[in-house]
């Protein structure tokens, strides 16, 4: 997907999935101002990954941001990829979304991680992923995100970018 050009959509487009993308990317303050409005409701596990996020310059590519539960396998076909969650962002960060799924939501712990740590700005990657999940949350008006699910693989991934894991 590297030379498919960047599609104008993404640029009026306001869900709060896109919300999440925003929080996890964009320069907002603290109040969630930037050149977007962003929702963000109080959030100590927010709170701890925005305090660790710093700027990362990577090239950008259309990426689908939601793989882990939109791949389907048929026997002796090749794997479907559905509902495209189109975003402009580094193509690392799409596995680093896929990783923090995993770990929240399949059982896996913070090894899977590990196994990406070559990858150049990873632990910033996996910083922007939890991001884009947990603002998800506030802005689509569901309930408060689940810490016990959640406030694991936040501790994990602070303590990796802090250099500790």
């Amino acid at each position: 997907m590297a030379g498919v050009a960047r599609p104008s959509f993404l640029d009026t487009r306001w869900n709060p999935w896109g919300n999440g993308e925003w929080l996890a990317w964009e320069p907002v303050d603290s109040a969630g101002h930037g050149m977007k409005t962003v929702v963000r409701r109080p959030s100590a596990l927010l709170d701890e990954l925005l305090a660790v996020r710093v700027p990362v310059v990577m090239v950008e590519q259309i990426v689908h941001a939601d793989l882990l539960g939109n791949v389907l396998f048929a026997e002796g076909l090749p794997p479907a990829i559905i509902d495209w969650a189109a975003y402009w962002r580094p193509a690392a960060w799409a596995s680093a979304v896929a990783v923090v799924d995993a770990m929240v939501w399949h059982g896996f712990d913070f090894g899977l991680a590990r196994r990406w740590a070559g990858v150049p700005d990873w632990g910033q990657l996996l910083v922007r992923a939890a991001i884009f999940r947990l603002a998800t949350w506030g802005a689509a008006g569901w309930s408060a995100e689940p810490q016990e699910a959640y406030g694991p693989v936040t501790r994990d991934v602070v303590e990796f970018v802090r250099g500790g894991g």
